[in-house]
């Protein structure tokens, strides 16, 4: 009697577990309606929009596990691009030199120069209209006009 009643407990087990995989290759050789709404979902598909990636850096500044000490970084120099500076032409106004004046005392020598056709009474390291007078003597004088200088002789 204890065979029969295992007998009637297993043919319901062994029954029930066949009935599932005939259901589930019935149902894989036949589908449903629900692989076409999820087919249908899928065409529907929009993705979403791209945003500016955000870019982290990692500060690295901790122990040398090693060493016991901090690292040390080298410090990156960025080089500067220098632009070649633009070298203005300095042009000199119509300069001549006329004649010199000086005292009895020779402590100081007034030199007449003719600037652009009017005269001009210069003491040495005196400045007007941006020409400086830096040295002279009896023949020739030196003058500076913005950066260049230019000698001119006695006329």
């Amino acid at each position: 009697m204890k065979d029969k009643k295992k007998i009637y407990i297993l043919i319901p087990v062994v029954l029930l577990v066949w009935g599932i995989i005939a259901y589930r290759i019935f149902a894989s050789i036949n589908p449903s309606n629900k692989i076409d709404q999820i087919a249908v979902k899928a065409e529907t598909f929009k993705p979403t929009k791209i945003t500016k990636k955000e870019i982290f850096y990692i500060n690295a500044d901790y122990r040398d596990p090693f060493l016991g000490t901090l690292a040390v970084h080298k410090k990156k120099t960025v080089k500067k691009i220098r632009q070649p500076k633009v070298k203005e032409k300095v042009v000199f106004p119509s300069i001549k030199y006329k004649g010199i004046f000086s005292s009895s005392k020779k402590t100081s020598t007034i030199f007449l120069i003719m600037i652009n056709g009017k005269q001009q009474m210069y003491k040495t390291k005196e400045t007007y209209q941006d020409i400086k007078l830096l040295k002279g003597d009896k023949e020739k004088i030196t003058l500076k006009y913005k950066t260049k200088k230019q000698t001119f002789y006695l006329q």
